[in-house]
């Protein structure tokens, strides 16, 4: 599964990176600090998986993630936030799934194999 993590700092997108990178059916295609570099990165690689940052799109608007969706069809998208009531807001806007920064690796490990198939219908919010 090609993965775009969009997430604004740097050491949350290098932990990030190492959590998904251990499941060898994981891969990391992209990296993006706001929803210009998303956009840019789905032109470039169409991936399988955004996991986002809330806060980046919020800069544009939550219909940024309609637009994502148009340059890549199929594409599933992970919202993240370390804010627990941005979840409805996310899953309202299109996202698949959400998982609070608060929650625990294996909780957002959870979510992308949900996304990836390979468990049953996901939980939309943790």
């Amino acid at each position: 599964m090609k993965i775009v993590l969009a997430e604004g700092r740097s050491d949350v997108r290098t932990a990030l990176r190492a959590l998904l990178e251990e499941d060898g059916s994981l891969r990391v295609v992209a990296e993006a600090v706001d929803a210009d570099q998303v956009a840019g990165a789905l032109e470039a690689s169409c991936p399988d998986l955004i996991l986002l940052e809330w806060e980046i799109c919020r800069k544009r608007s939550p219909r940024v993630l309609a637009e994502w969706a148009g340059l890549c069809p199929g594409i599933q998208i992970i919202a993240m936030s370390s804010d627990p009531k941005v979840g409805p807001q996310a899953l309202a806007a299109g996202a698949r799934a959400y998982v609070c920064k608060c929650d625990s690796p294996d909780r957002l490990l959870e979510a992308v194999r949900e996304v990836q198939g390979l468990r049953g219908a996901p939980e939309r919010e943790a």
